[in-house]
């Protein structure tokens, strides 16, 4: 059985989320937390110590896929390695990119590059569909994800709900998906998904099942079409109860512990 585990809020928090959630985050970070992500020279992600240990005994069974829609330099700034943690595969890009001991899978992304090719609108035309529909004030900055999709960080205190409306009434929600996490927008081609990504790891490993978390609506396919999902007590899918609808599973914890409650579930189902 494979853990295949979303990476941003599931497994691992940023510094701007601990200083959110958390009156001390200085505190908890001494106390219970180890950095996994710098960047521009400054810690930028944790990872809870006891996490850890649990992934390493997973990573040895060759069970643990990590998941992200970060792109795969963005991915490649987490250092599992220096934890002791070296996965064979991982799926980066929202499942644009597949990667085999650290190298793309070019099977997968040639396949994925035909199938982007019959996707409209294209990525430009995103961008401008994005400063038609939000006043400059709210926009931070545009970016395209590796040519494969959008998305937009946003000045969330100056966004009101009805641009959001206008904005996803210019997609179809068959081909579309559109998420809002924390300050970022993506705009996601429904051909990207990380649950197809998954189908092909398990072909490839010729296994029939595997166990999931995640906190978000681009996690939301792979989740469900899991043995097992896991959902923590924050973030999209929490916020919007999608937890209860989909019968997923739901951590006993929220925040940095929700990863620790969500991977001692996953290797007590294992043994």
């Amino acid at each position: 059985m494979i853990f295949a585990s979303d990476l941003d809020q599931t497994l691992i928090y940023s510094i701007n989320f601990l200083n959110k959630h958390y009156a001390d985050p200085e505190a908890t970070i001494e106390k219970k937390l180890s950095i996994i992500e710098y960047y521009q020279g400054e810690p930028l992600s944790y990872i809870h110590n006891d996490v850890i240990d649990n992934l390493k005994t997973l990573d040895q069974q060759g069970l643990f896929v990590p998941v992200t829609t970060r792109t795969e330099e963005q991915y490649k700034r987490i250092d599992f390695s220096k934890l002791g943690i070296k996965p064979k595969y991982a799926i980066t890009t929202n499942g644009a990119k597949v990667l085999k001991h650290g190298k793309v899978d070019t099977n997968w992304q040639n396949y994925i590059h035909a199938q982007l090719n019959k996707v409209t609108p294209k990525t430009d035309e995103i961008s401008k569909l994005i400063t038609s529909t939000f006043p400059q004030e709210v926009i931070k900055k545009i970016r395209i994800a590796e040519d494969t999709f959008t998305y937009c960080v946003l000045f969330r205190d100056r966004l009101q709900d009805q641009q959001l409306k206008e904005i996803n009434a210019c997609f179809n929600k068959e081909e579309w998906n559109l998420s809002l996490q924390g300050t970022k927008l993506y705009f996601m081609p429904a051909i990207l998904s990380k649950a197809t990504a998954m189908n092909y790891i398990c072909e490839q490993l010729k296994i029939d099942h595997y166990i999931a978390a995640g906190d978000s609506l681009l996690d939301l396919p792979l989740l469900t079409q899991a043995k097992d999902g896991y959902v923590p007590q924050h973030g999209e899918l929490f916020d919007q109860e999608l937890h209860h609808k989909h019968q997923l599973k739901l951590s006993e914890y929220k925040g940095i512990d929700a990863s620790l409650g969500i991977v001692n579930n996953v290797l007590q189902s294992l043994q």
